[in-house]
């Protein structure tokens, strides 16, 4: 009798601390890159904006460091069709304006050396995921 009573009470707090836990994990990813227009000249700087849904509410300041992270994804076909996903380091941005819930970022290294794995594209791409750097 007692446990009726009590039931949804329990349903209702394990439901709260649910929905507490999923509200804050978030991924912070690139979401935008804008570019300069090429025009052709002799030493020519192509600048890029890389826009990330990080911002001064997760302690980002002009100059701060962010590594930046892709996801490479492969299926196993002989251990039953198991995936495998690596999160790979591709680079580093740095801050160059920092709003509460969004930055504006630019390249600040690019891991091209020969231990990085092959990827499409050698460049950051949207979606990429993003933390703040800490050096080793």
């Amino acid at each position: 009798m007692i446990l009726k009573k009590i039931y949804p009470a329990i349903l209702i707090f394990i439901m709260l601390i649910l929905m507490a836990t999923a509200a804050t994990a978030r991924d912070y990813v690139i979401y935008s890159i804008t570019q300069d227009i090429p025009m052709g000249e002799p030493n020519e700087v192509i600048r890029k904006n890389y826009f990330i849904n990080m911002g001064k509410s997760q302690g980002l300041r002009e100059g701060a460091k962010i590594s930046v992270f892709r996801t490479v994804s492969n299926q196993d076909p002989f251990d039953s069709n198991t995936r495998y996903n690596f999160k790979v380091p591709i680079g580093v941005l740095e801050v160059v304006h920092s709003e509460s819930d969004a930055a504006i970022t630019q390249k600040l290294s690019l891991n091209t050396t020969q231990n990085t794995p092959q990827f499409e594209l050698y460049d950051f791409m949207i979606g990429d995921e993003v933390k703040v750097y800490v050096e080793d």
